[in-house]
């Protein structure tokens, strides 16, 4: 049977070539690409011209196939139009259609899909996927189709036996469920359900096949990635962190772990504290006797709070936030004035107190020879008014034998001169001065008597005026040995008698305090009482009438008065600053000077300097200059 075949072809052959050339350019034939395309291979695997009738194999490889008829392998043959009866090319494109399936519904509207495209689905009430993994359009052998295939069963619910490490089940040997039917799942010590993270739940089988809770318990674990709040988190990325574990971290600027933790622990509920790091805070903190210029009810990490001192109290400060709370020192100073001393006024009232609070007023009276009481107040910068004390005014002197010849008025301001002329024969002109209140240098225009004085002698008179002194075993009753008297008005002022040498006369004048004399002799053995001033003390405080002289005890008369302690000179000048009391030469031991800021610089420390024995104790302090709100 070859062998005829054999012949039979070869005479076709023959007679081919004895042909006319012109009908060989005219014959119809199919041609093949040689070499074959990729996933291509042809039986015979050389030729590519072929008659009508001539039959060629096509074979497909692995991922490829003849599209249609959706064959891997085909036999096609060559037709008289010269076309292939199926057209021997291999394709890699697999199209799937869309299935029918049973008791479901592709979803969308696709009507053809590629290789790997997924199929959506559903299934009816009632029925769930057989398969749980997704339906691909694949190539199944010869042909394309759906894997696996998409089939809807009657729904069930599943789960795993024996179950899985940590988890329980009731009932415990059934693994296949209907829908409604329940199933209780319990976690050992160290495992949860993971939604709601319960250790014990009740799940349904619902109508899709599913679980309403997962009957599944997973070990307890805590997230690994690390808080943005945290700074030092020492974990690994991706560690796995189990139930009671606890890591160390560190909290970023500005945050503070909370309740002072310094490792995290991992729990059922997540780490724990929780927060692991909450923001810095202070609340506003209140002082007493201030405001706060930048008001709130919270400030944040390092963040200042200015206080200024209400009034009554001097100074300004700020507060800073921090991890530990409010840091720095309320400044705020009470504000209190030294008692002042005037020389021409005297307090009028209690005389003892020293220190005086804010708004605290003191009345001074002025003293002899003065008018022009007052008051001074305490304020923050020290005392506010100033003394008004002036001295007394002469009323117009009335002479009944002279008459002003110049200046006549009814007033006469201190150191206030008139002339006056006497009226008589003489016409003598004379002048008076004013002095607080008191006319010095009257003189009068009558002519005074003889002039006697007892025990003494006298000399004079010259211009109106005579000197004295006293016969032996006498002496005058003022402090000199001689005196001096002048003729007033007819009548002879400054004349003193004299006493016996045995007898005292006028105290003698002491520094720094008084001597309290209430006449101009004393027999022996009278005394007379010492007082001091404020500073100062004596070791005795009396003289006594001892032969004419008075005894001291020893003590130096002229420094009977003597310091308790060493006066301080003026306070030292400090850099913005001023003293708020009166300038003095000197100070007594115990004297206090406070000073004060000049306008918006800050007093830090400190203000008030106390003299002690001479030296000013120090607290140190400055004025620090305006500070800038944050």
């Amino acid at each position: 049977m070859f062998t005829i075949r054999l012949f039979h072809r070869l005479w076709l052959f023959i007679l081919w070539l004895n042909m006319d050339p012109s009908l060989q350019q005219n014959a119809t034939t199919c041609k093949l690409p040689l070499p074959p395309p990729k996933g291509t291979t042809y039986e015979p695997a050389f030729r590519n011209v072929f008659s009508p009738g001539d039959t060629v194999t096509v074979t497909c490889g692995e991922w490829y196939w003849i599209s249609l008829p959706q064959n891997t392998s085909v036999v096609t043959t060559c037709k008289e139009d010269g076309e292939w009866s199926v057209r021997p090319i291999c394709k890699a494109e697999i199209k799937c259609t869309v299935p029918v399936i049973e008791n479901g519904n592709v979803l969308g509207d696709i009507q053809e899909y590629d290789k790997d495209e997924i199929l959506h689905f559903e299934c009816n009430m009632g029925y769930m996927r057989t398969e749980n993994i997704s339906s691909k359009c694949t190539n199944l052998g010869t042909k394309a189709g759906w894997s696996p295939k998409p089939t809807c069963e009657t729904s069930k619910c599943k789960v795993l036996l024996p179950p899985l490490e940590g988890t329980t089940y009731e009932p415990a040997f059934r693994n296949v469920f209907s829908p409604s039917d329940t199933l209780r799942v319990k976690c050992g010590e160290r495992y949860w359900i993971s939604h709601p993270q319960e250790t014990s739940a009740v799940t349904t089988c619902k109508d899709n096949g599913e679980w309403s809770v997962t009957p599944i318990c997973k070990e307890v674990t805590c997230d690994s990635q690390r808080d943005p709040l945290v700074y030092y988190w020492d974990v690994y990325w991706e560690q796995k962190i189990t139930l009671n574990e606890t890591v160390s971290y560190w909290c970023m600027s500005g945050y503070k772990s909370t309740d002072g933790a310094i490792r995290a622990t991992c729990t059922r509920y997540g780490w724990r504290p929780n927060p692991l790091c909450q923001e810095i805070t202070c609340d506003r903190y209140d002082v007493q006797n201030t405001d706060i210029v930048n008001y709130k009810q919270k400030y944040s990490y390092y963040e200042r709070a200015s206080y200024v001192c209400k009034d009554g109290y001097t100074g300004r400060f700020f507060l800073t936030c921090t991890e530990d709370g409010w840091s720095g020192k309320p400044q705020c100073k009470e504000v209190t004035c030294d008692k002042q001393y005037y020389e021409n006024a005297d307090i009028d009232g209690d005389e003892t107190q020293s220190v005086y609070k804010y708004n605290d007023q003191v009345k001074y009276v002025c003293k002899n020879d003065y008018v022009g009481n007052f008051s001074i107040t305490c304020g923050t910068t020290g005392w506010i008014g100033s003394p008004e004390c002036t001295e007394k005014p002469c009323e117009k002197l009335n002479i009944s034998d002279a008459y002003i010849t110049r200046n006549e008025k009814e007033t006469y301001k201190h150191n206030e001169r008139v002339h006056y002329t006497c009226r008589n024969a003489s016409e003598r002109r004379f002048t008076v001065v004013c002095h607080r209140g008191n006319w010095i240098g009257i003189q009068g225009c009558t002519e005074c008597p003889l002039a006697e004085v007892p025990h003494g002698f006298i000399v004079g008179p010259h211009n109106e005026t005579l000197y004295y002194t006293c016969e032996d075993g006498y002496k005058l009753a003022t402090r000199g040995w001689w005196g001096e008297a002048k003729c007033i008005h007819g009548l002879w002022f400054g004349l003193e008698q004299c006493i016996e040498k045995s007898k005292c006369g006028e105290p003698p004048l002491i520094s720094n305090g008084k001597v309290i004399s209430l006449r101009n002799s004393y027999e022996p053995g009278e005394s007379v009482q010492i007082i001091c001033k404020e500073g100062y003390s004596t070791p005795v405080d009396h003289f006594t009438c001892v032969k004419g002289k008075w005894n001291s005890n020893g003590a130096q008369v002229k420094t009977i008065c003597a310091p308790i302690a060493n006066h301080c000179s003026p306070p030292p000048k400090v850099d913005n600053a001023v003293v708020v009391s009166s300038y003095q030469k000197e100070y007594l031991s115990g004297s206090k000077v406070t000073y004060h800021c000049r306008y918006n610089y800050t007093l830090e420390g400190e203000a008030t300097i106390t003299c002690n024995d001479g030296k000013w104790v120090k607290r140190n302090f400055v004025c620090a200059p305006p500070f800038l709100e944050l």
